[in-house]
Order: structure tokens, then sequence, then C-alpha cells
């Protein structure tokens, strides 16, 4: 049954990702930014007349037996509505962001980016306000043990954000410094992102060099008037080259073209913003950017993230050595067959290909076979058919009454409704954005539309999130087919979104994904698990033409390839990871050279990956990740993935994959319903019931043996 997008749907979407025209952006933000300025001042004028009244009555700075007796008044007047209004930014702000990435209009694109960039600035002068600061000590200091643990969580976190911001230094000037050179890395970070979104690299190619390429792909591209071929930098032109390509010059073209991507422009935005991160946290007693920011995740500090990437790196380089001679003695003989010369070397732009094509030569995988399997309409009914039975959820698609409803006639939204306390009530909102186009965000997302949070009237705002792909879209009459690793980024954002739309925060600052950014993935990643396993395949599955399930032989080809020369897939994760923790770690940044970036990315791809970037380029330049939110944190990923494949072991050893079921509803109880409620840890031993391990994961990529 499809439901039609009406007036009651649209009550419990926010107004702000429907918005279409640039001067209501600014309209909007105008307005809220108003109105949250004199919400602050209504408290702070209430808080100061509190403690006039205390004074008059000789009680300075301590509760009174009335103030007492009257339970936490100061927490439920003061903080609470702090807290909502921090909520209603949230929102605001996460819906600009996504419309600023993904709305086709450069003029609304524009407007929401700025409007972004105001929200960011307002909620940093915000938790850089003394006033408000000091109102929280009061509160905490006159009530915290009358407040319940998740309400001190809240106290305390606000007022945590306070104090990274050097709220708790007396020096004012210290302080101004802090918010000042914190603005400029904010706007340096928009600048950086904004210049890999515009980037217009094309590169051009003749049909006969495009050599392995399907005709499918090649009838995507734009031509040239003299009929060649264009290419832009977007995944889903790069990556079948990548793999595909049997030209070496070819392949090394666009790997060049990618490592050199906004270098002129990244370069000295990216050293700026690091050399403001140091200063920064220096300017808080910290040594490091990267002290500063462990200083609030799972991972504590610099030596674990260290220990933990150079254990997991001293477990993979032996593998990755011997698979190297394997792959370059696969080079000799196909630069042989196809008469290209051989270098001798594998280089960045051969280690995809010719994974690629060892999966097909031993375990017979055939990614144009495999996606007969997988049309996607179905394919998607399947799995929120899958999980959403297993969590509790039920999806109806909402037809768009117009095509300019949304910000894009590609865009999908679903409602969710809970099934697991039998409510039967709207629980949250899907939007899927799944193709490519010009101006769109061109890196897999799921961005968080708005958040769950308890209003002052006691109703809810509803989750909302949007799952971005850039797949390419089939031609007219035809169905879009899934590749296995299309698939597989499908269930990964998928896992994202059954964190956003389960939360039951009520606060919007832990609603959801936001949790510490080393737990962030593990939702995510957890899901990846699925298509891993025989009986999922065949369930998800379905031939489009014939909806038979994907056969026994095929499934074998996709399973025997996932551990395939996967050592320099989880090395070249460590290089990034290790790469972002010594440029964040450095205390002395303000000496070294320009474009050291540059040089440091350089060696440490040769030292920890075995083979070395393109000549006179830097790939750091287009490091997006830690020019937005995962500055010192790109580890996450590798973190999170230990835990997923050992939660992942609750499932499958209590048969637990498909169906509502014990393991699963803990799963939606212990972890996606707290979000930010608790802390990362505590909720994974509660899931497993022990000291989590990674003897999973090692056993999951075959190195179990090296434990």
């Amino acid at each position: 049954m499809r439901l039609v997008l009406s007036k009651d749907f649209l009550s419990h979407i926010n107004p702000y990702i429907l918005l279409k025209d640039a001067n209501k952006i600014e309209t909007a933000v105008n307005t809220q930014l108003s109105l949250a300025a004199k919400h602050v001042l209504s408290r702070k004028n209430q808080f100061r007349h509190r403690i006039h009244e205390n004074s008059c009555n000789g009680i300075n700075s301590a509760p009174c037996q009335q103030q007492q007796q009257n339970t936490c008044s100061l927490f439920r007047s003061l903080v609470l509505p702090l807290s909502i209004d921090e909520s209603n930014i949230i929102t605001m702000s996460n819906s600009f962001r996504a419309l600023s990435l993904l709305h086709p209009d450069t003029l609304v694109r524009k407007a929401a980016s700025q409007a972004n960039k105001r929200l960011e600035e307002y909620k940093l002068d915000l938790f850089c306000n003394m006033d408000v600061y000091n109102m929280l000590s009061y509160v905490k200091e006159s009530e915290w043990e009358r407040l319940t643990s998740l309400e001190q969580r809240l106290l305390s976190r606000m007022m945590r954000d306070f104090e990274r911001n050097g709220m708790q230094i007396k020096d004012s000037s210290l302080r101004e410094q802090i918010l000042q050179k914190k603005k400029l890395a904010s706007q340096l970070q928009i600048e950086f992102n904004k210049n890999l979104i515009e980037d217009k690299t094309l590169l051009m190619f003749e049909e006969s060099e495009l050599v392995g390429l399907s005709e499918e792909y090649l009838n995507g591209l734009e031509r040239t008037q003299d009929g060649r071929y264009i290419v832009t930098l977007k995944p889903s032109e790069v990556f079948p080259i990548q793999t595909s390509a049997e030209l070496n010059s070819v392949r090394e073209t666009v790997e060049t073209a990618l490592a050199r991507k906004c270098q002129d422009q990244n370069t000295a935005i990216s050293e700026q913003i690091i050399k403001l991160r140091t200063e920064i946290a220096q300017l808080l007693n910290f040594s490091s950017h990267a002290d500063y920011i462990l200083d609030i995740r799972m991972a504590q500090n610099v030596s674990n993230v260290w220990d933990f990437l150079q254990s997991l790196r001293e477990k993979v380089t032996p593998t990755a050595r011997k698979e190297m001679a394997v792959l370059l003695r696969m080079k000799q003989e196909h630069c042989e067959l196809t008469n290209q010369p051989f270098d001798g070397r594998i280089n960045a732009w051969d280690l995809e290909f010719f994974r690629n094509l060892a999966a097909k030569k031993q375990c017979k995988k055939d990614e144009m076979l495999i996606r007969q399997y997988f049309p996607l309409d179905t394919t998607f009914q399947k799995i929120v058919s899958l999980f959403g039975g297993m969590f509790g959820m039920h999806f109806e698609e909402i037809t768009q009454q117009h095509s300019d409803t949304l910000w894009h006639s590609d865009v999908r939204l679903f409602a969710v409704y809970d099934t697991l306390h039998n409510t039967k009530q709207i629980m949250g909102y899907l939007f899927l954005d799944l193709f490519t186009r010009p101006g769109k965000y061109m890196t897999n997302a799921c961005f968080n539309i708005q958040c769950h949070f308890e209003r002052e009237d006691g109703t809810r705002q509803l989750p909302a999130a949007c799952i971005v792909l850039n797949y390419t879209a089939a031609g007219r009459s035809k169905q879009k087919l899934l590749k296995h690793y299309e698939l597989k980024s499908l269930l990964h954002e998928f896992g994202h979104f059954c964190h956003n739309v389960c939360s039951r925060s009520p606060y919007g600052r832990f609603s959801g994904t936001q949790v510490e950014k080393d737990f962030a993935e593990f939702p995510s990643q957890l899901l990846e698990n699925w298509c891993w396993r025989s009986d999922i395949l065949k369930l998800l599955s379905g031939h489009y033409k014939t909806g038979e399930p994907i056969p026994d032989h095929v499934i074998d080809s996709i399973i025997g390839a996932k551990n395939l020369y996967i050592s320099h897939h989880i090395l070249s994760r460590i290089h990034l990871s290790t790469y972002d923790i010594m440029v964040h770690s450095d205390p002395d940044v303000d000496v070294l050279p320009p474009n050291y970036t540059a040089e440091l990315y350089s060696d440490l791809k040769k030292e920890i990956c075995l083979i070395s970037v393109p000549e006179g380029t830097n790939p750091s330049a287009s490091f997006g990740h830690i020019m937005r939110t995962y500055d010192s944190g790109f580890y996450s990923y590798l973190w999170a993935q230990v835990f997923s494949c050992d939660a992942f072991t609750r499932f499958a050893d209590n048969n637990a994959l498909v169906g509502i079921n014990p393991v699963s509803i803990d799963y939606r109880r212990m972890i996606l319903e707290k979000g930010g409620t608790c802390d990362g840890m505590d909720m994974l031993r509660q899931f497993l019931g022990r000291e989590p391990s990674q003897n999973a994961f090692l056993k999951s990529f075959k190195l179990h043996s090296k434990l």
C-alpha cells in the first residue's frame, strides 16, 4: 500500500528540508536565531532574578529549603528549555546541511550552506557564553543529587561543551582567542569541502582506451563533440575504471587525477586548519588536537589508538607482502598478454584492477551476473522487510502529489511504523536519494534530517534521516541492478538509518547517531555482515526477469572473493588513520614547511601500504573525512568494525538473523533506542554480556592464526 503525502505527514516533517527558495532559507534562519537568542536572554534574566532573590534572603548561592522541596525547578526551567532550543537548532542545521549537499539548484545550495554556517556560529557563540555557563554551574551545584542519571548526563555534557570551548579559563582574552580560532577553522572546513563538491575535473578518453568497461557504463557517460568519453571524478564513474579498465595508462590517469583533486586550493587550507586545531588544543591545555578529540572518545587517548593500529598492522602486513608478490606476477602476465610495458611494481592504480581480476579468475566472480539477481526496487523492499521485521519496524512509501514537493524528483519518502511495542504508531521517516546527478554530494552517507526529542508540551519530534548513495541510473524503461558492493553500501547506510529512526532519547543531542564518533559506525558496519551470508543473499535476491533466487555457485563466488587480497584494503584504512592521528598529534605544526601534508601522506602510504602515491600529488587535499567530523577519528571505521564483527556473533550463534527474536529486540533496546544516552562501551558490554573481543574480526578476515 502507498500513502499520499498529505498535510498530516508534512506536519511531522520539519519545514526547512522542504524549502526551495534561497530567500526563504535566509528568513527561516533569521527567525530561528532571533527566537533562540530571546529564549537565552529570558533564561539568563530568570536566573539572575533567582540569584537576586536568594541573595536578598541571605542565601547566597546555596539552595534554600523551599527550593529543595521544589524538585529540580532550576533544571526544568533553565536547562530543559535550553536543550529544546538546541534540538531545534540541530534539526534546522541538519536540514540545511542536507540541502547544501543535495539540492539541484545552485542558489539554494549556497543559501543553505550560508545558513548552516550561521547556525554553527550561533552554537559556538552559545557554548562560549559565560553567563549561560555560570547558570548551568549553579544548577549543578544546587540540584545535582536530585537529578536522574539521564538528566545528570545532559547537564554534564552541556557543561563539558562549554569547558571544551575554554569557559573554565579565567582569562577572557584567551577565551576570545579560542572562540575566534574555532570560528575561522569552521569557515575553512566549509571552504575545503565546498571545493571538493564543486570540483570540475574532466577526463577525456577515446573508446579504444576504455577496453574492459561495459557497454552500459559507456552509455552512461557524456561525450564530446568529437566522440570522446567524458569521465568526472564521481565514484560511480571512477570505480569501474579502477576495477575494470585493462589499460594501465588509463587507470594511472584516473588515479593521478583523484590524487591531485583540489590540491592547489585545499593543501594550504588543510594545513591552516590543522594549525588552528593544534593552537586551540594547546590553549585548552592539551598537547595536541588528537589528545583534545580522543579525550571524549571510546579510545580515550592517542596511545590506545596507536596500539590498536599497530597491533592490527603487525597482523596484516606479512599477508600483504605475500599478496603483493602474487599480484605482481598477475600484472606481469597481464602486461605480456595485452602487450603493455611491465614496470616491475604494483602501483596505486593497479590494486583494485588486479584484485578484481583475481576474483574473476580464482573465484569465478562475475558482477554483471550477480547484479541480475539484485534489482534495486525489489531488493530494497526485501531489506526493509528483513530488518524491519527484526527490529520492529514497518515501512510504507508515501507518494508525492506533486513531483517537486521534495528537493528532487528522484527522492522517495517512507513512513516508518513501530511494530515492536504493538502501537503501530509512526516512529519516523526515511528519505531515499540514491542516484548521482550534477551538484550532488558524491560520497555515500546517511544524513540525520531531524532528531528525536521531547518538546515542552510533552509531544515528540519524530526522527527522520536520508540515505544518500550515488548509483548510476539505469536507462529509460530499465531497472537499476545492484552489484554486490552496491548492496553492501546500501546495507551500511541502512544501518545508520536504523540507529536514527529507533532513537528514544528525550534530548536531541543524544538522538540516534549522536554518540561517540568511534561508536557511530558500529550499527552501520554490523549490517554489512548480513551480505556475506549465503542464506541472506538467497533471501534478498530475485532475478530481475524471473524472480528466481541467486544460485549457490554465484553465492560461492561472492563469499570466496570476500577476503581475496583484503589485506591491502585494511592497510589502506590503517594508513589513512595513521596519517590523521599523526597530523593532529604534532605539537609543532607551526614550524613545519608548506606542503608538509603531501610528504607525510606519501611517506606513510609507501611505508604502510607498500605502494607509492602518483608523483607530484597530494591525496590528503581531498581527504574530506578529517576536514568534517572525523578529525582524529578516521580509525573509528576499523575500531567499530571490530565491535560489529563481535556483536554479529551473537546474532549468528543464536540463529537470530531473520525475524523478530530476543537478540534483535535486545539490539534495538540496548543500542538503537539509546543513542547517546549511554556510553558506547557500556551499551556494547550490556548487549554482548561480556567484554568485547577482536577475535571475531580477525577470524572474519582470516587473520585469527596470527593471534
